[in-house]
């Protein structure tokens, strides 16, 4: 567009103002008046690109702000999904934990449980030993006393119930 009416102008500028010489010069004014005009067709084109350049600008701008706003969201929708998933994943591995730890407690109770009643047997039974042969050794001693006194008893019932004149008479 520009080009074609710069064409036009020095076309008609030429072709309008001849000068004796034969050349196609255009005048003086004729010249500042077609600088003139691209001079204002130049700056309307500054002012123009100027004009796209702040719209790019602007919509640059808003186009990073939509993108922050949806890499926030985002950032923000992930960020609580791991905060929830990390939740649930301490209160399973808290539940799981007490869960062993009590399951642990209930076999060490029960172990300790079954030792402890194995040494009350024994301790019952080395008891029941140990009073069996007090029994057996105060049985045998209470024996012994009792044979004894029958024997001493026997002994002297025999001499007191022994003939004695009749033996005298023997020896």
């Amino acid at each position: 567009g520009n080009e074609e009416k710069k064409d036009d102008d020095s076309e008609s500028s030429s072709g309008s103002a001849s000068k004796p010489g034969g050349g196609d010069m255009p005048t003086k004014t004729e010249a500042i008046k077609a600088a003139k005009a691209a001079l204002k067709e130049a700056e309307e084109g500054l002012k123009a690109a100027k004009a796209e350049a702040k719209s790019a600008e602007a919509k640059l701008a808003e186009a990073e702000a939509k993108a922050a706003k949806a890499v926030a969201k985002r950032t923000h929708e992930a960020e609580r999904s791991a905060r929830e998933e990390l939740a649930e994943t301490l209160a399973r591995s808290r539940t799981e934990s007490e869960e062993q730890l009590e399951e642990s407690v209930r076999e060490m109770e029960k172990a300790l449980q079954e030792e402890l009643e194995k040494r009350i047997r024994e301790a019952r039974q080395k008891l029941e030993e140990e009073r069996f042969a007090s029994l057996a050794e105060e049985e045998a001693k209470l024996r012994s006393r009792v044979d004894a006194q029958i024997s001493a008893r026997r002994k002297a019932a025999e001499e007191a119930e022994a003939p004695k004149e009749e033996r005298q008479v023997q020896e």
